[in-house]
């Protein structure tokens, strides 16, 4: 199944956020620096050396605590050409054993998956090539590692189509929020089985939030594992929402499980 993954411009990542909280606390050095200048001033030493020696330093200390309250981001931003190059290294990494990359990834066993796969290199840069690799125990399986294509937010008619198989979208969007709205477009005129978020803003999950319920879609956040398509397992749960176009039927419901309960009961004299 084609993985999309948009990217807003710069905004909420990891490196940024940590940034942000160290900027809050820009009053320590400012602080620190003040009260070792007081003390170059107070100290009753007779060599100069050391009343300059932790003047200094105290100044250090304030204009480091200045720089932090009015710089944008102490640990700057992470660009979509980052986010990008760091996902495309780390699948390499991931697959860089063909031992293990066997296991990983499966075989492919529809002639279609094979021809969406080379029309789906024409449609934009390409990030992350596909690569055969050949099983050892099982020479003539088809086997392919995951093709990474670069999009932008206007090129609709090529994310929005689906694309089954070992294809992901990488789109740039203008901001988090572009990223939201797309997402929610997707689902509602086109259907998923699955969304997925990742971020360490609240906020930003508050939102993404809102937009599964509204649209109709089962949201994972932050998952680090197995992100689920089928979701469930009979008598527990949905196999999608049955809420939008793509999960439009559900593999059990509060209707399917109750109509199969029954109530015994047994009564005695007390």
């Amino acid at each position: 199944m084609g993985q999309t993954t948009s990217f807003g411009a710069g905004t909420h990542s990891p490196l940024r956020e940590v940034g942000e909280q160290i900027r809050h606390l820009w009053w320590i050095p400012f602080l620190t620096g003040v009260i070792s200048i007081g003390l170059g001033l107070a100290i009753l030493a007779t060599d100069w050396t050391v009343h300059a020696l932790v003047i200094i330093t105290g100044l250090v200390f304030v204009v480091r605590g200045i720089a932090l309250a009015f710089s944008p981001a102490y640990a700057g931003r992470t660009s979509g050409e980052q986010v990008v190059a760091g996902v495309a290294e780390a699948v390499q990494k991931l697959l860089g054993d063909p031992a293990r990359a066997v296991e990983i990834l499966g075989a492919v066993v529809n002639d279609g998956v094979m021809q969406r796969l080379d029309a789906a290199r024409k449609l934009g840069p390409i990030a992350l090539d596909t690569q055969a690799i050949v099983h050892p125990a099982f020479p003539h399986a088809r086997i392919r590692t995951p093709l990474v294509i670069r999009l932008d937010a206007a090129d609709r008619e090529k994310y929005l189509a689906e694309w089954f198989g070992p294809i992901a979208f990488f789109i740039a969007t203008d901001s988090t929020d572009h990223s939201l709205a797309i997402a929610a477009d997707a689902v509602k005129e086109h259907g998923a089985l699955t969304l997925s978020v990742y971020s360490r803003s609240q906020d930003v999950i508050e939102r993404a939030i809102d937009v599964a319920e509204e649209s109709g879609v089962a949201l994972s956040i932050n998952l680090t594992g197995g992100v689920f398509v089928n979701q469930s397992a009979a008598f527990s749960d949905f196999h999608g929402t049955g809420a939008n176009p793509a999960a439009n039927s559900a593999l059990t419901d509060s209707a399917f499980v109750a109509s199969r309960l029954r109530v015994v009961q047994h009564r005695a004299h007390v």
